[in-house]
This record gives structure tokens, sequence and C-alpha cells, in this order.
């Protein structure tokens, strides 16, 4: 008997997920599960089965999968550093932390610095992780004004090898006999946040922070270090006072929100 040779076309679509089992177009195999039925290397067709079409995204189509992961952060360190008092540490017997200005003058001028530690963000090699957003929650349990103006959040630049001391921090130095370059400490003028300081006691979220949590995680260790201030500095009556890191209440305390996505 003569050999003959026939020429099969297979569903070259393979399974669409988007259509029912029995409305699949034409060219499809609701049986099968085989995707890119043709072998680009050696220009033929293969009838062997393959894994079904689930994911559309370019990243999840042989660019690796993405998860995303949220995680709240403790301050590590927080301290009040005070311009009426510039070589006095912040007394955490005092309840509160704040930023402004307690009376009209320009001399009871406050701030605050805060220490975010973000190592638990380690994704296992060849893993990389990049933060999508972050906010920071902070509970106002004093407002001194009308509240409602402009304030600022901006990188503390932390001299030194260890950075700021929380028990040693005061306006005129970061450590015991180590002055900041500027009295009220050394921030950039670039990398800053501008928000809205609350009008309301209780909890109040910043927004808008993973610009500098991305900046801290890939080149200062992981380590956000911030500080708080208002934007205007003259002799405005204008005070947020808030609830520091050891407050009894969990709910008051300083708190960073990230949110971010691992490629492997």
């Amino acid at each position: 008997m003569p050999r003959q040779m026939v020429q099969m076309q297979q569903p070259l679509a393979g399974l669409d997920r988007a259509w029912a089992y029995q409305s699949q177009p034409p060219f499809s195999l609701p049986d099968a599960l085989n995707v890119r039925c043709r072998d680009v290397f050696e220009s033929r067709a293969r009838l062997g089965s393959r894994p079904g079409l689930v994911k559309v995204f370019l990243q999840q189509l042989g660019g690796g999968t993405v998860e995303s992961f949220t995680l709240d952060f403790a301050a590590s360190k927080d301290a009040m550093i005070y311009k009426l008092s510039p070589d006095n540490p912040f007394d955490p017997s005092q309840g509160a932390l704040a930023f402004g200005l307690a009376l009209a003058n320009s001399l009871v001028v406050k701030r605050t610095v805060l220490t975010f530690d973000m190592t638990s963000i380690s994704p296992t090699p060849p893993a990389t992780a990049a933060i999508v957003t972050a906010s920071l929650r902070l509970n106002c349990s004093t407002i001194n004004g009308s509240g409602g103006y402009a304030a600022k959040v901006q990188r503390l630049v932390t001299p030194g090898s260890t950075g700021w001391v929380e028990a040693q921090a005061t306006w005129n130095s970061y450590a015991t006999g180590n002055p900041w370059s500027t009295a009220g400490g050394d921030f950039t003028a670039t990398d800053a946040l501008d928000f809205t300081a609350p009008t309301a006691l209780g909890n109040f979220t910043i927004t808008g922070f993973g610009t500098l949590a991305q900046d801290a995680y890939a080149n200062r260790s992981k380590l956000l270090h911030i500080i708080l201030k208002n934007a205007t500095e003259g002799a405005i009556l204008n005070q947020i006072s808030f609830n520091q890191r050891t407050d009894a209440t969990e709910s008051n305390r300083p708190k960073l929100t990230v949110t971010y996505e691992v490629t492997s």
C-alpha cells in the first residue's frame, strides 16, 4: 500500500480563556492547553500540549512574575528639635512631638525628625522590589492655630556612620558634640513632599511618599530619614502636636505603609 502524506491543521489559537468552553473561536481547542503551537525557531507547527494562556501582560509573559505586597513600618527613631532650646534633646516624657510654632514668635520653631527601617523588604535574589506607593500616618493630639496650612516632609541628610541619635539630637546637633552643618537639621531642598496640616484631632495620613521611600530603599540602606516642618516658619501661631512612637496606644504611633512589587 503506497504511503500517503496528510496535511493536518491543528488549532493554532490554543485555548482562549476569555470564551466559554462551548463558544471557543475558530482554530482554538478547548480540550487541550496548547499555546504557541508554531515553533518560531524551526519554522514548523507543533502538536504538543503547553500550559494555557492565563495572563496577558508583557511582564507576565516571559518578563517574570509580578507580585504586590503591603507592609507597615513603625518608626525606629523619633525626636523633636526646638529652636528656643537649641542644645536640649527632646524629653520623651513630654508625650508629644510637634512641628510648627507654638507661639507667634520665630524663636519657638519646632521640627520633628523620624526614621523608618525598611530592611524587611528583602526579596530573594534574583527578584527585585519596586516601591509603588507609601504613606505616613500620624495622630494629631493638639492644634495650635487654625491648622490647614502648608507643611513639608523633607529627606533628612544623616551625617556620620550611624546617622542622628534619638536621645541626643537637638536643634544644633545630630548627636552630642556633632553639629548639623546647618542648625535645625540637614535636609535637602529637592527631596520634599508638600502636605496640608490637619484641621481636626485624630489620625491623619500624608500620601505621596513613594518617591522618598524608593530612594531610601535603593540608595540609603533602606532607611527613610525625614524631617517634618512648616512650609513657612515666620511668626505665625501654627503648630501640630502628635503622638510619639512609644505611645501606649499602638494606633496613635507614627506608621509608614509601603506597597511594593516584586518581579522574579
